[in-house]
This record gives structure tokens, sequence and C-alpha cells, in this order.
């Protein structure tokens, strides 16, 4: 089960699309870039992801390119924790 819980402000997630990985940044409502990294575009690996920054942030929105078939998980993961994408 997916919670959001902790920080109030608004944070963007916004993700590059790749066939094996994602590539990742969160910016907060200033623009400033507050973490980068990259999640293998696994669907195990991509709700685990989704889970924890959902636990982390009270309010994420998340966008991504709909590149072929390869965003499908990763907008799954996010939709199961209820974030917009």
């Amino acid at each position: 089960m997916c919670m959001q819980k902790t920080s109030k402000q608004i944070i963007y997630l916004g993700v590059d699309i790749g066939k094996a990985e994602h590539a990742w940044t969160l910016v907060n409502q200033s623009g400033r870039i507050l973490e980068e990294g990259t999640v293998p575009n696994k669907p195990a690996r991509l709700a685990g992801f989704a889970k924890r920054l959902t636990e982390r942030f009270e309010t994420l929105f998340m966008g991504c390119e709909a590149t072929g078939s390869y965003y499908e998980k990763i907008a799954i993961a996010f939709s199961d924790c209820h974030v917009p994408y």
C-alpha cells in the first residue's frame, strides 16, 4: 500500500524514459533540483521507487513522455500510488 505523508511542499518528478532504465529528477516548487538518479524499468523496482517517493512527499506530480510502451510500467507504478502524471 502506498502512503503519502511527510513533506508539505509540491515536488515534481521528471522522468526520461528508456528501454532498460529511466533517468529521473526531483524538483521543488522553486525549480531547485533535489535529487537525480536512474531506476530499472522493472515492475518491482518501479513500484518500490513510487512507494518510497510517495512516503516522503505529500504532494508529488510525475511527468514523462509516452515513448513506445516503455513508459507503461512506471505510469502504472505511480498510478497505483495515486500520483498524477
